[in-house]
């Protein structure tokens, strides 16, 4: 018997209700890039304390936390999909690539970004557009001629960001959404396993190719919560006392392997 058949108690139960929406957190990161969480810890976080359908992990200018997620994912049976994903640093601000296979390559304009991402058949998502490292708090070129971003191929505009607790962004970033016509999607930007599934978007269906459809049908919808005040703590402690390796943070597992 797989291990994750053997712990079905533990998990949080998922609706299996055909008219509930599925629950996806579009933006997760790992300590493939600057989380906190290992991605076994997000994995067994995301099991056994959200509902979630779907993640994508998204970490910055690379696949490599997302493919090992994704591999994980399936070969413990675990109750969720994981797309595979990354958040592109891009001359002009972040961009989310979501269902791409090969590394973006960073530092490009978000122009010759989303056309890369388009070339894999990937989606691309723009996070928080009015934050220090959003499109519209960067690039001079479209703060001054906005509809210019009509002409980006976007999937969807993330309207709420669970990170961001302060600054304008999360009540800005909704009619932005609605000015160009994207569809509106949030994620928890966690950078630790804690706040995963505080922020998510719904969709019908529960799996990750009926979130892609979704997303070009326009039928998700932004679900906004902050993180816990836990997963700021420790956020901070990571970005603190962490980086100079200070203080060891205790791992959790469910007697899975332990790998980063």
């Amino acid at each position: 018997m797989k291990i994750w058949q053997k712990i079905t108690r533990r998990l949080t139960r998922r609706s299996t209700d055909p008219h509930t929406p599925g629950k996806a957190d579009l933006h997760v990161h790992t300590d493939f890039s600057d989380g906190l969480s290992s991605v076994m810890q997000t994995l067994d976080w995301v099991a056994r304390h959200t509902d979630m359908d779907v993640i994508a992990i998204t970490d910055h200018d690379t696949l490599e936390g997302s493919r090992l997620a994704q591999t994980l994912a399936r070969k413990y049976l675990m109750p969720f999909e994981v797309i595979v994903g990354v958040e592109v640093s891009t001359a002009d601000g972040h961009l989310l690539a979501l269902f791409v296979e090969e590394p973006i390559p960073a530092g490009l304009s978000i122009e010759e970004t989303t056309a890369h991402v388009a070339a894999q058949g990937g989606m691309s998502i723009l996070p928080h557009p009015f934050s220090r490292t959003g499109l519209m708090m960067v690039a001079e070129r479209y703060q001054k001629a906005p509809e210019r971003v009509h002409d980006l191929p976007l999937a969807a505009v993330e309207s709420f960001n669970g990170a961001l607790l302060m600054g304008p962004c999360n009540s800005l970033s909704p009619g932005f959404a609605a000015q160009l016509g994207k569809p509106a999607v949030a994620g928890s930007d966690a950078h630790v396993h804690y706040a995963v599934g505080s922020s998510f978007t719904t969709f019908p269906g529960r799996t990750a190719q009926a979130l892609r459809q979704a997303l070009h049908g326009g039928t998700v919808r932004p679900v906004g919560h902050y993180w816990s005040p836990q997963a700021y703590f420790m956020t901070g402690v990571k970005w603190t006392v962490l980086q100079r390796h200070l203080l060891p943070l205790p791992r959790f597992s469910l007697g899975l392997p332990r790998i980063r």
